[in-house]
């Protein structure tokens, strides 16, 4: 692995010859970059592109497939939904970075507060909204669970005192 792979403020810098080395050797290994998750085809980091913070997510060539389901997701654009901003592939690993998602994961919550029933409602109400979005572009998420649902903290314009909820893909 390159050392060459810097982090500034916990965030991997993804400029052209960075995301070059990314794709070459992968994911950096004992740095400092703030790695926001981990799944079975590869890890997803803080990292900041063309000046804005973003998530990076690093997938070994062996889940070229996700990337290839990953695709379908560019052009989509709900607030219910991390937009995705760029994929790249090379031969040994690909990188999707997405927008920096907000929030806790919906199992962190679950595991940690009781929620009042018209905030699950609510919840529930904006991810049934981004499946529907995701279904009427011919879009099918198929690993719809808590930990990949990010409840944003904070309200929505519309229903003050209610949360925001983010669906992921991936």
């Amino acid at each position: 692995m390159a050392l060459s792979i810097r982090c500034r403020k916990r965030e991997l810098l993804l400029t052209t010859p960075k995301r070059m080395e990314l794709l070459k050797d992968g994911a950096p290994g004992s740095t400092r970059c703030q790695l926001l998750g981990r799944g079975a085809y590869g890890a997803v980091f803080k990292a900041i592109y063309r000046e804005r913070s973003v998530a990076v997510k690093i997938i070994r060539s062996q889940a070229a497939s996700s990337l290839q389901n990953e695709s379908h997701l560019l052009n989509l654009k709900h607030r219910n939904i991390v937009r995705l901003l760029k994929l790249e592939a090379a031969v040994k690993f690909g990188l999707v970075i997405m927008e920096f998602p907000r929030g806790q994961s919906l199992q962190k919550i679950i595991d940690t507060l009781e929620l009042p029933l018209v905030h699950r409602v609510l919840i529930t109400l904006d991810v049934v909204a981004a499946l529907r979005y995701c279904h009427a572009h011919n879009v099918l998420h198929l690993d719809v669970k808590p930990n990949n649902i990010l409840v944003a903290l904070g309200a929505r314009p519309s229903l003050v005192g209610c949360r925001k909820t983010r669906a992921t893909a991936g």
